[in-house]
């Protein structure tokens, strides 16, 4: 029994990666450039200050890094009122 739950635990996790690991893809082939929410008339000055201030110019692997808390119900913001 134990060998089982086990088993499914470590399938579980993995699933749960893996899915992240897709949100995470699909959102960075929707989303190019989030610094859009600027405008058209945003300067490339403002969309590069942007892009440096939430970490959008690391690369990927770190981006997910940063990402992955917020998969996470523990580290989610959720109302205390």
């Amino acid at each position: 029994m134990t060998a089982y739950l086990t088993r499914r635990l470590a399938t579980s996790v993995v699933i749960l990666i893996g899915i992240s690991i897709f949100i995470f893809a699909l959102l960075h082939a929707v989303f190019t450039s989030p610094a859009i929410i600027l405008g058209p008339k945003a300067t490339p000055p403002a969309v590069a200050a942007r892009n440096t201030a939430n970490g959008f110019n690391a690369p990927v692997i770190v981006q997910y890094w940063h990402y992955r808390p917020a998969c996470s119900m523990a580290t989610s913001a959720i109302p205390t009122s």
